[in-house]
């Protein structure tokens, strides 16, 4: 996220914007497989094996980024709110604290930079 706003909006580098994208969205998968360990033995092919009903529905249902600056910006917003909300639902039931000082300070810097707020999708 520290290099999503140079590079998508300030550079207009549309396709590091959607790589971008699938990196929030495979950090997205990875927490959800962590959360969910121990898994049973299973090979590197099986992703969806890996997740709940749930969390499947979840990666499933976050679109797809194609290099427009309205779409890549708009599918990074709901990726990124997405990760937060579960990020911080992983580690409630892990009985760890979220870091609020880094998530304070992530959402300056997306509002600074983007113009994102604390609207519904990101709270």
């Amino acid at each position: 996220m520290a290099i999503f706003p140079a590079a998508v909006v300030a550079r207009q580098d549309r396709l590091l914007g959607v790589v971008g994208v699938q990196g929030a969205q495979l950090l997205l998968y990875e927490l959800f497989v962590e959360a969910n360990q121990p898994l049973p033995p299973m090979g590197v092919k099986q992703w969806s094996a890996k997740l709940t009903p749930r969390q499947r529905q979840i990666c499933a249902s976050l679109p797809a980024p194609t290099p427009s600056r309205a779409v890549v910006l708009g599918v990074m917003r709901t990726a990124a709110a997405a990760f937060r909300r579960e990020a911080q639902a992983v580690l409630g039931a892990c009985d760890v604290p979220w870091p609020t000082d880094f998530d304070q300070a992530v959402r300056r810097h997306w509002q600074a930079e983007l113009g994102w707020t604390g609207s519904a999708d990101t709270s």
